[in-house]
């Protein structure tokens, strides 16, 4: 069964109160019954101790003298107290008279030390005994009185006996008998007081702890209020709780961070859907003009042939999109393995641009290198060389004519640091931080579809995830830079060999072989620049090429 938080709260306070109540009143009950029975004990001793020294001895007589004169208190007919005096041979010297032929018990004891027990009086009522053996006429032994000397060692009682005997004295035991039903009272009333005291405790304090435990909860009802009210429509809301606790404030502000991203995720649900429909729409157009025109009216095989080519055309473009659309999804993921090798990054950039050379060149754009040679990367080359032939293709076809481009490839104690950049952004700041976002387009009109789909850099971004890396986009003074940062335990401490010259260097003796492995590194070159070109012409061009920003 489901509990609330607070039925749980006040349940276990007051539960754990009622057991701590409950222990303090039996210790408070142990105390008080103790202190009772040691005064009770303390002042039946005291009677005994008194007719003890009204025992005396005459030659071989023993005389009780308080028999000969009565006490009230053991004569009375009304709860009368009881008393009894054995000789050492076991005889009964004297009983009080309402004990008539009947005996009471009789335990161990001595002056000193009396023994005390709880036991039935002979009229039936709860009683308790004293007991103790003494020598006749106690007080003419010298030694100090018992009453005098509550600490007494446990060789008291033999010393006092060798004196006695010692001076010629009988021993004889007494016994006396009071009702206790006046403690059991001062018990009873003792007990019942602390339980009415406690149980009273116990409720005022479980009816203070529903009033603060009620109070210090309000902000969760609320907050669970406002939770429980929200639903896809209202995406927009957040969590408003002002007096929230220390504890809940994390969970606010998680759960709006949390809204934030939900709302954010939704929106972008709902303009992916429109975005691939718009970008679909339009090629689908395309094809169908095409093919309304082709269809309109007889045509030479030249003029069907150039139509079908335009189709075929716009079908890669299309596909394209749907790739990258399905890489993208792969990455998300996490379905991409990575087939790591070691990179040279220098030569991977030189090769990766030389398919953009020629478009750098027609626009007159100038092109400045700042590349470190001999730095190794460790990382899958093919999604390497699709990072960059993106990020290359975004330079080329958005720097301004006469523009600049600026490649940068530096290694330091940080890692690896790649910045591109060119002239030309009209981008702000602020809509920097979009352009790794799928379909965005500063030109919100969309006059650019069939031409740039907007998944360039959003691809980028994902790819730099999968290695590992991050990315950023900066604006600063119309240029436009994206930064990629590899970590330092990517990087490789010693550098392959790539130039079949610096390799002939070191083998100069086997001229045979170093001619082999030259050819091997022009393969390798070639290699290289033949994937950029398949990059270039494949992932890269038409639809799928970055628009993140417009010159």
């Amino acid at each position: 069964m489901n509990r609330s938080l607070r039925s749980a709260l006040l349940g276990g306070i007051t539960c754990t109160t009622a057991l701590v109540f409950t222990g303090v009143a039996l210790v408070l009950y142990w105390l008080i019954q103790q202190s009772l029975w040691t005064e009770f004990d303390s002042l039946l001793a005291a009677k005994a101790r008194a007719l003890a020294a009204l025992v005396k001895q005459d030659g071989e007589r023993i005389r009780i003298t308080f028999e000969e004169h009565p006490l009230q208190e053991f004569a009375r007919q009304s709860r009368p107290e009881y008393y009894q005096v054995w000789s050492d041979d076991g005889g009964v010297l004297a009983r009080s008279r309402r004990l008539g032929a009947r005996d009471l018990e009789r335990p161990s004891g001595s002056l000193v030390r009396p023994g005390f027990r709880s036991a039935i009086l002979p009229d039936g009522r709860s009683g308790r005994l004293a007991a103790m053996r003494f020598p006749a006429d106690p007080v003419n032994i010298e030694i100090d009185h018992p009453l005098r000397r509550p600490d007494s060692g446990p060789d008291d009682d033999d010393l006092f006996e060798d004196r006695a005997h010692s001076a010629t004295r009988s021993f004889v035991t007494l016994v006396v008998a009071r009702e206790t039903s006046e403690v059991d009272a001062a018990l009873r009333r003792a007990g019942w007081t602390l339980a009415g005291v406690f149980s009273a405790a116990i409720l005022l304090l479980h009816v203070m702890l529903s009033r603060i435990v009620t109070s210090r909860l309000n902000p969760l009802d609320r907050l669970a209020g406002e939770i429980n009210a929200m639903s896809v429509r209202s995406l927009s809301a957040r969590l408003s709780i002002v007096d929230a606790p220390a504890e809940l404030q994390p969970v606010v502000q998680r759960f709006n961070e949390l809204m934030d991203r939900l709302q954010i995720a939704f929106a972008r649900e709902r303009t992916f859907s429109s975005d691939v429909a718009h970008e679909l729409r339009t090629p689908l157009t395309g094809l169908r003009t095409i093919l309304d025109v082709a269809l309109s009216r007889p045509r030479s095989g030249e003029q069907y042939q150039k139509s079908i080519q335009e189709c075929h055309a716009i079908c890669d473009q299309t596909q394209r999109i749907v790739e990258t659309l399905l890489t993208m999804g792969r990455l998300e993921s996490g379905q991409m393995a990575m087939d790591r090798e070691i990179v040279d990054v220098a030569m991977m950039l030189e090769h990766t641009w030389s398919p953009f050379q020629a478009q750098a060149a027609l626009r007159r754009v100038e092109v400045k290198w700042d590349v470190e040679s001999g730095v190794l990367l460790n990382t899958d080359a093919a999604q390497f060389r699709i990072l960059l032939a993106n990020l290359f293709d975004n330079a080329a076809s958005y720097v301004d004519e006469e523009g600049a481009i600026r490649i940068l490839g530096r290694a330091d104690l940080h890692g690896l640091q790649i910045v591109v950049e060119n002239t030309g952004c009209v981008l702000s700041r602020e809509q920097a931080a979009q352009v790794f976002e799928r379909f965005w387009r500063v030109d919100a009109c969309r006059g650019e579809t069939g031409t740039h789909a907007g998944l360039g850099l959003a691809l980028c971004r994902r790819i730099v995830t999968l290695l590992q890396g991050s990315i950023d986009a900066t604006v600063d003074d119309g240029r436009f830079a994206v930064i990629i940062r590899f970590p330092r335990a990517l990087l490789e401490a010693h550098p392959i060999e790539s130039d079949s010259d610096a390799w002939a260097e070191e083998n100069d003796g086997d001229a045979a072989e170093s001619t082999e492995r030259s050819g091997a590194s022009a393969a390798k070159r070639e290699f290289l620049r033949d994937s950029a070109q398949e990059v270039h012409a494949g992932t890269v061009s038409g639809l799928q090429r970055g628009p993140e920003h417009v010159a």
